[in-house]
């Protein structure tokens, strides 16, 4: 039987250094804490996080 409830609202982001992730709105602190925890990790080469870009499409 298929939910009544919205599908909850899709939230893509792109990194350069590791490619394109998708979440979902709920998901997305959890999905920041992991990616800053990558670029916190000594084993990733060294990459750093400069700067970030947020857009909304409707």
């Amino acid at each position: 039987m298929p939910s009544l409830l919205p599908a909850p609202k899709a939230v893509n982001l792109f990194d350069p250094n590791y490619g394109e992730f998708s979440t979902t709105l709920p998901e997305l602190p959890s999905m920041f804490q992991n990616l800053m925890t990558r670029y916190g990790s000594r084993l990733n080469g060294h990459l750093q996080l400069e700067s970030m870009v947020i857009q909304r499409v409707k």
